[in-house]
């Protein structure tokens, strides 16, 4: 990832900072890129897998992609050095999700458009997952942006990280996605994508699945990640 592929990414980082008075420093900020990365990719390479039943298969590629979002929270916290349970966590990565999805016509579009192709054999099926090998990719990088963005506002209204499954939460995440340029965040998780499909990563990823988590081997029919217990679907 680079800063001129990902400037709303950077935004958000510096937004946080500015925050928190330099909460974040250059080990943490290329810490939390690479781990975005590293999620992304794996939500890519996990949906597109997923799509093997033809209209349901859609449906388990954007759970297994939407699972991947608060795990993605918890190492991104974990770098930061917050503390905040598991249930909570599950929460705001599900409702970040779900209003990313919901609030991005493209999203919804694509979603039903690889549905419809996952019941043509052979290149229907193949185009549907290749769809969703680029929606997992932005799904996970639009929420990575979009929680950056939700701590900044969690921090401005409490003065810490502090945060639950209460409604004010949800009202917090309703208003930082409104605010978040969900569409402009999308376009750069595309540019984001193809970049790591031009420079092999995407490709290397297919042909040895590794954790997001742990960086464990997996194979493709895994719920679960036999070394961290990540949920993978």
């Amino acid at each position: 990832m680079n800063s001129s592929t990902n400037r709303m990414l950077f935004v958000a980082f510096k937004s946080l900072n500015e925050t928190t008075g330099d909460f974040l420093n250059g080990t943490k900020i290329e810490s939390i890129k690479d781990t975005v990365n590293t999620f992304a990719i794996s939500a890519a390479v996990l949906g597109a897998a997923a799509d093997v039943i033809p209209g349901a298969g859609g449906l388990l590629a954007a759970l297994a992609q939407t699972g991947l979002v608060w795990a993605l929270y918890v190492k991104i916290n974990k770098t930061l050095g917050i503390a905040i349970s598991e249930n909570a966590l599950k929460f705001v990565g599900s409702a970040i999700a779900t209003n990313i999805i919901t609030s991005a016509g493209y999203m919804i579009l694509a979603y039903a458009a690889a549905a419809v192709m996952s019941f043509i054999p052979v290149f229907g099926q193949a185009g549907s997952a290749v769809t969703h090998l680029a929606l997992g990719y932005i799904l996970i990088y639009a929420a990575a942006v979009v929680y950056l963005n939700f701590l900044t506002r969690t921090y401005k209204a409490n003065g810490s990280f502090t945060f639950d499954d209460s409604d004010k939460t949800k009202d917090i995440i309703r208003d930082t996605v409104k605010d978040s340029n969900v569409k402009g965040i999308i376009k750069e998780g595309k540019n984001a994508f193809k970049e790591a499909k031009d420079n092999g990563d995407i490709a290397r990823a297919q042909k040895e699945l590794k954790c997001p988590n742990c960086g464990a081997k997996i194979t493709k029919e895994q719920a679960f990640c036999s070394e961290c217990g990540l949920k993978l679907k």
